[in-house]
């Protein structure tokens, strides 16, 4: 972000970073949290072994980051500063245990879902949301809740 600073400020370029949220989708990487919970119910593998969920995140839909970067780029060069950063999320946070628990609902699994089984990292962030207000602004909004985009 730094460098991205710099650069901007020589008037060469105009930078814009963007701190992307938990972002989600079709083909998304196996390997991702929220694929891997998914494809859990879905299988309904036995038990499921998770930290208490009280962890917040802020999930993005593919989609709706799509139409925030597409619209970033059309007004890159009007809004009169050479660098700018923007949040790209929803701006709601939900606990992992909620989203757990709504698509093991939503998917009707019979997976146990132990809670608290694991622990902690030690550098676990506990809470992540975009100020989105930016790109408000811009005229963006998010168009998929969170279960459309499980969905």
């Amino acid at each position: 972000m730094e460098w991205g600073r710099q650069i901007a400020d020589l008037r060469q370029v105009c930078f814009v970073n963007v701190r992307l949220e938990h972002l989600y989708g079709p083909k998304d990487d196996d390997s991702k949290f929220v694929s891997q919970i998914l494809t859990s119910c879905l299988k309904n593998i036995p038990e499921l072994k998770l930290t208490h969920g009280e962890q917040k995140r802020d999930f993005i839909y593919v989609d709706d980051a799509v139409s925030a970067f597409l619209l970033l780029l059309e007004k890159a060069n009007q809004q009169g500063r050479t660098y700018q950063h923007y949040d790209l999320g929803t701006g709601q946070a939900t606990s992992v245990r909620q989203f757990v628990e709504m698509v093991h609902h939503m998917t009707e699994s019979e997976t146990i879902l132990l809670f608290g089984a694991l622990p902690y990292r030690d550098d676990e962030m506990m809470y992540s949301a975009a100020n989105v207000e930016p790109l408000n602004a811009l005229g963006w909004s998010p168009q998929y809740t969170l279960e459309q985009g499980v969905q």
